[in-house]
């Protein structure tokens, strides 16, 4: 199985590691580093968002800039917070399990957990060794990673990739049990050791001939989650929806919405959707993991949205703001690898 699991990784760029995807970008930010004389020209893009939206952001600040009907509830807590202080949020807030945890400087889902019962809640908090988030667990249906670019002159709003979330499931065949189901497919064989720990998958169950089972929902396709390219999600709608919700957001102008809602039509016509994350300037156009994408064809999208992120940075460059300073960049940077190492 290991041996199957690494030939299924090797062959599928997605699970490549970051530097390997993003080697063609390096140059390419040499280059713009060159021509706008700043090593961390892109601290300018969104002065809306703690460092631009690039390293050691703080979702609670973004979540404050967000209306509340349009994000989980949300409490953020230290490392050593009492057990009470969770307890009596939940109560006060109306919340029952499950609920989410999260990283409140985290990346790529690292540190991200579903906690279904007061016990694993106790345990989860005792170990944190970091600022944490505990959210409201959001069940809607459907999931979607929507890519924006605002000029910050003219105000004019693009979409420029969309990406359908996919959440892993197994149907039953009425022999083989959930365990058997889950190593038979690679891509969530390798989640195994996750999903065991997880008092909601019973490995050892026997599902039903054309029973499905829908696994836990979490929206990274680290995590096991199927990331296809949305384009037909891409309407004069959506737009007026995402615009809108910039509106509210002065000084953000590149990045990623994470948007759960009911259906398409709720989210365009009335208004019904949570706003999981908002990410800046690092932000993915998460649509190239599509299985149906070529690396070359990743590489060229990826360049393509650092021209667009460095477009941008060129105006505010243009317009007087100053970039974050080199020494402060590095910094903020060694910190952020020491904070996310913490989970």
């Amino acid at each position: 199985m290991r041996q199957s699991l690494f030939f299924h990784r090797l062959g599928n760029w997605e699970y490549w590691p970051v530097w390997i995807i993003y080697l063609p970008s390096f140059f390419q930010y040499l280059y713009y580093a060159f021509h706008s004389r700043s090593w961390v020209f892109f601290t300018v893009a969104n002065p809306g968002i703690v460092n631009g939206g690039a390293f050691l952001v703080p979702k609670d600040k973004i979540y404050d800039q967000l209306p509340k009907e349009h994000y989980p509830k949300t409490l953020v807590i230290p490392p050593n917070v009492p057990n009470s202080t969770v307890k009596n949020w939940l109560i006060t807030e109306g919340l029952t399990f499950p609920i989410l945890l999260k990283p409140n400087h985290g990346l790529r889902g690292l540190g991200l957990i579903i906690i279904r019962d007061e016990i694993k809640l106790n345990a989860f908090l005792a170990n944190i060794q970091t600022e944490y988030l505990v959210q409201e667990f959001v069940a809607a249906p459907e999931e979607m990673g929507v890519f924006f670019i605002r000029h910050p002159g003219t105000k004019k709003v693009r979409l420029t990739s969309i990406v359908k979330k996919e959440f892993m499931s197994i149907t039953g065949d009425g022999r083989s049990t959930v365990e058997e189901l889950l190593l038979a497919i690679p891509r969530y064989a390798m989640q195994t050791e996750t999903l065991r720990k997880d008092p909601a998958v019973l490995m050892s169950k026997i599902l039903k001939n054309g029973e499905v089972l829908l696994l836990p929902r979490i929206g990274n396709h680290s995590r096991g989650t199927i990331f296809l390219d949305g384009k037909a999600w891409n309407t004069e709608g959506l737009l007026f929806r995402v615009t809108e919700i910039l509106e509210q957001l002065p000084g953000v102008n590149y990045g990623r919405l994470d948007i759960k809602f009911d259906s398409f039509k709720d989210l365009v016509d009335h208004g019904k959707f949570k706003i999981i994350e908002l990410n800046g300037a690092f932000s993915e156009p998460a649509h190239i993991y599509d299985p149906q994408y070529g690396i070359v064809e990743a590489w060229k999208v990826l360049s393509a949205h650092f021209g667009y992120l460095f477009e941008i940075c060129t105006y505010q460059l243009e317009q007087g703001l100053e970039p974050m300073g080199l020494w402060e960049g590095l910094k903020l940077i060694r910190a952020h690898f020491r904070e996310t190492g913490r989970f």
